[in-house]
């Protein structure tokens, strides 16, 4: 991963992300987006989001030293060209746009800006898109519902940064969808720095990497849901489809915590 410089023009130079749709053309379990889980919705972002976004980040009390596009598949926003290159001027380092590398016509549509890049993030088999990738892990689970407290910071606000999509800016890339699963508001009108605690405490993200592959293992061995409390409960006042519960997140495993993992 890139160094993030100290200062750039006086002001420290953050990773930021761009979450220009929801919408995607593959459905993966454990999608941490919620594809195929909660409805996408109108949040493709536009030009004119854009516009506002980098008139405000141009007077943000941080610069943006790299920059990684995201969706869902962005190559599905017929403004990606135009967006990406509205926030281009701002962005002091290298530009990435991830892909599953599965719709090389709209790719081949794009024009980037100078020095930036598609990232590859392809499926496990390209022609099935309900393959998956293999590294994605279970999302909801709680910490809290564990009784485990995360230390921050998160690994995903080192390595992917604040973040702009449709609804505003918000804290990091998981924001949006445990805010909307959680029904907790997530995004403001004005860049944001800080984490917000109360989806954090929910975030199996918060967790140093030894102790979430530790809880990774036991989900596989059974010894824990894939989906803890806490999840479920949101799933169900969402009106999750149960077929989409037992697919995507494995609602099939154990219901509850057991008395001796969740303490």
């Amino acid at each position: 991963m890139p160094r993030t410089p100290r200062l750039i023009n006086g002001k420290p130079g953050i990773a930021f992300e761009l979450q220009v749709t929801y919408r995607c053309n593959a459905v993966c379990k454990f999608c941490n987006r919620l594809v195929g889980v909660l409805p996408a919705g109108d949040r493709d972002m536009t030009p004119e989001d854009a516009r506002e976004a980098v008139r405000k980040l141009r007077t943000a009390p941080f610069s943006i030293y790299r920059c990684k596009v995201t969706g869902g598949e962005p190559a599905l926003n017929e403004h990606l060209s135009e967006i990406l290159h509205i926030f281009a001027p701002i962005v002091h380092g290298p530009g990435r746009v991830l892909t599953n590398a599965t719709r090389p016509k709209h790719r081949a549509s794009v024009e980037l800006p100078p020095g930036w890049r598609w990232r590859r993030s392809g499926l496990d088999d390209m022609s099935d898109m309900r393959s998956g990738k293999s590294y994605h892990e279970p999302f909801l689970i709680s910490p809290r519902d564990l009784r485990i407290e995360g230390e921050p910071p998160c690994d995903v606000l080192g390595r992917c940064g604040r973040v702009y999509e449709k609804e505003g800016f918000t804290f990091c890339g998981v924001a949006g969808s445990l805010g909307r699963l959680l029904d907790i508001p997530v995004h403001s009108s004005e860049p944001v720095l800080d984490p917000d605690p109360r989806v954090c405490q929910h975030c199996i993200h918060s967790i140093h990497r030894p102790i979430r592959d530790g809880i990774f293992e036991m989900q596989r061995q059974g010894h824990l849901p894939a989906v803890t409390p806490t999840f479920a409960a949101a799933l169900n006042r969402c009106n999750v489809p149960q077929q989409a519960q037992r697919e995507l997140l494995e609602i099939d495993g154990p219901e509850t915590c057991a008395p001796s993992t969740c303490r």
